[in-house]
């Protein structure tokens, strides 16, 4: 560990682990999905040190895998709170997988990561508003969109030009169409 950052890191991760090591006492949570988030943990760290992109890859997949395992044993089984959940935690595996192409694409420069990262992003959160709303938000989607292409625009105008730009406002502008109609 040469930098503060990396140390920083190795202490939130052990601070991490601690605490679940005392929700299992507490709480009796299962070893084997601590031991889903410690893999992960180690191979996000694995990543941060070696940069192997599998590492990240596994390593986000496994803390995310642990992190679901052991919130769905704390819920009470049948309630309103597994459901809310459950689309949580589908909705947080689009938003999960683009964050981890959107850090591929900075780290490692693979232009074409880019357009899938933000917009898995954007599936995840548009499917998260729509459930929580209960009914489709068409205006809040294309809201969602138009934030996706301008974060496209923003990180990759340099190769991509200016069209992604468009996309947003022309979205944008859509939204705002249908709100306005809408009332």
């Amino acid at each position: 560990m040469n930098s503060k950052t990396e140390q920083i890191v190795l202490g939130l991760i052990v601070l991490i682990f601690g605490v679940f090591v005392a929700a299992n006492v507490s709480f009796g949570f299962d070893w084997g999905t601590l031991s889903f988030l410690a893999l992960g943990m180690g191979f996000i760290l694995m990543y941060k040190t070696k940069r192997k992109n599998w590492a990240l890859v596994l390593g986000v997949y496994l803390a995310y895998l642990g992190l679901s395992l052991s919130v769905i044993e704390v819920l009470p089984a049948g309630g309103s709170e597994v459901i809310l959940f459950e689309t949580l935690a589908g909705s947080l595996f689009f938003v999960v997988t683009g964050i981890m192409f959107l850090v591929l694409f900075y780290d490692k420069n693979k232009r074409g990561l880019l357009i899938p990262g933000a917009l898995l992003m954007g599936v995840g959160i548009d499917g998260f508003i729509d459930h929580v709303c209960g009914f489709d938000l068409l205006w809040a989607g294309l809201i969602v969109y138009s934030a996706c292409f301008y974060i496209i625009f923003r990180l990759g105008s340099y190769f991509l030009g200016k069209w992604p730009k468009y996309i947003a406002l022309l979205l944008l502008l859509a939204a705002l169409t249908r709100v306005v109609l809408t009332r």
